[in-house]
């Protein structure tokens, strides 16, 4: 459905857009820029769902204390706000803000700074509800493979977790942020270029403070010019586990602009709403992006902050870029399978538990290496008190006829849709 939509909407804007260029240049910017957020709103109009009370409105949010954001272009919201005397400009409280557009017919360096001055001002705005906590557990199982700690154990959190537990934090409460331009940017790699110089103006300069505003959570989920998309990889809904203590934070892709955008608006309202899985059509492709910066948590004495690494690609690498690649359980290896069967239904395990021990010794298995081998599957983690839980909602495991046993979450039904089209194939190719 996901891409059907976009199909459509990319299609719409397309002609849409040959409307504008053969209309009246009304010699007036703003006039201008009204015509471009008139059709961001028809499309955002289109890519929301009857029944949940949604609106497309421009003006500004307002924080729990009387705070207020910037003007805001576009933004989807819920329910009734404050309709300004005289005017089409609306105030909303933060907690029925889905998701801000600064809307841009040319982005380019300057536009591109601007818009995401606006869009910091919202950061912080909202509180806490069940459905950004819903969003920023999964976030956090994600992109740290740990389930999210409970309060108590927060203090505890070593340092790096404790970083990327707020910045996710924050990211799940704040409306999406999204940055559209209709034109500018001519090449997937210019638009990587001025992000990059955009980040670097938190670079302080010498004996000065660094500059607020450019960490994790302060940065736009999603930059879009042309066909174009530069996007957040904090597991809302894209994720890349970290490695290293290293948070691939920021990514590209050519040709998938409209489908990245509906994917992260539909997963806030399908955490918002209770929406289904079937949402998402099948689900059996993942999102193939390019690397564009990489983000470290680090300290410089009592202060505490980031330091971020940027990704070189040349065009050549840039383009060879398919966009997406077939979704794939987890491959067993027999021990693998065998922790699995002693995992069973209970969902977790001490690492000192009799079976355990005796298969780990039986097959002469090192602990530390078994240990790597199980929690590099993603399933499962080990917790403080040296027990493996599982990391899934309903992680299955299935024996394949080809001699493969594979793993995987099914609480949406994907790894059943797999094995489904997988044996529909094996079946043809054994004929």
């Amino acid at each position: 459905m996901i891409r059907t939509v976009s199909e459509l909407l990319t299609a719409l804007k397309d002609k849409e857009l040959e409307l504008l260029s053969t209309a009246p240049d009304p010699g007036h910017p703003q006039m201008i820029g009204d015509m471009y957020e008139g059709l961001t709103k028809e499309l955002l109009g289109r890519a929301v769902f009857d029944g949940l009370d949604l609106r497309i409105v421009d003006g500004k949010i307002q924080g729990k204390t009387g705070q207020l954001s910037k003007q805001i272009d576009c933004m989807i919201v819920e329910g009734e706000g404050k309709r300004l005397p005289h005017t089409d400009h609306f105030i909303y409280p933060a907690n029925q803000v889905v998701a801000t557009i600064e809307v841009k017919k040319n982005l380019y360096a300057n536009d591109l700074a601007s818009a995401h001055d606006v869009m910091r001002s919202v950061v912080g705005l909202a509180d806490a509800g069940d459905a950004s906590l819903r969003l920023f557990r999964d976030a956090y199982r994600q992109i740290l493979r740990q389930e999210l700690p409970k309060r108590r154990e927060r203090i505890t959190l070593p340092f790096v977790d404790e970083m990327v537990y707020y910045a996710l934090l924050l990211n799940a409460l704040c409306p999406l942020r999204i940055i559209l331009g209709y034109f500018g940017f001519a090449t997937e790699r210019t638009l990587r270029q001025a992000f990059i110089r955009l980040v670097q103006r938190s670079i302080p300069t010498s004996g000065g403070s660094p500059v607020t505003g450019f960490g994790p959570g302060a940065l736009p989920n999603l930059v879009l010019c042309r066909d174009i998309a530069i996007a957040k990889i904090d597991g809302m809904p894209l994720s890349s586990p970290m490695a290293n203590d290293t948070w691939s934070l920021m990514a590209s892709v050519k040709g998938r602009s409209i489908e990245l955008l509906l994917e992260l608006l539909w997963t806030r309202l399908s955490y918002r709403h209770g929406l289904g899985s079937e949402l998402f059509g099948e689900d059996l492709e993942v999102e193939v992006m390019n690397p564009l910066l990489q983000a470290t948590p680090v300290t410089a004495g009592e202060t505490r902050g980031w330091a971020y690494n940027t990704v070189a690609m040349d065009r050549n690498d840039l383009d060879a870029n398919p966009g997406t690649a077939p979704w794939e359980p987890v491959e067993l290896t027999q021990h693998q399978w065998a922790f699995f069967r002693i995992l069973g239904e209970d969902g977790e395990i001490a690492l000192d538990n009799p079976a355990l021990r005796s298969y780990l010794d039986s097959h002469d298995i090192h602990l530390d290496t078994f240990i790597q081998s199980i929690e590099s599957t993603g399933l499962v983690y080990m917790d403080s008190e040296k027990t493996f839980r599982y990391l899934t909602d309903e992680c299955a495991t299935v024996i394949l006829p080809d001699g493969r046993a594979i793993g995987a979450d099914n609480a949406t039904g994907r790894l059943e849709r797999w094995v489904a089209k997988f044996m529909k194939e094996w079946r043809e190719r054994a004929r």
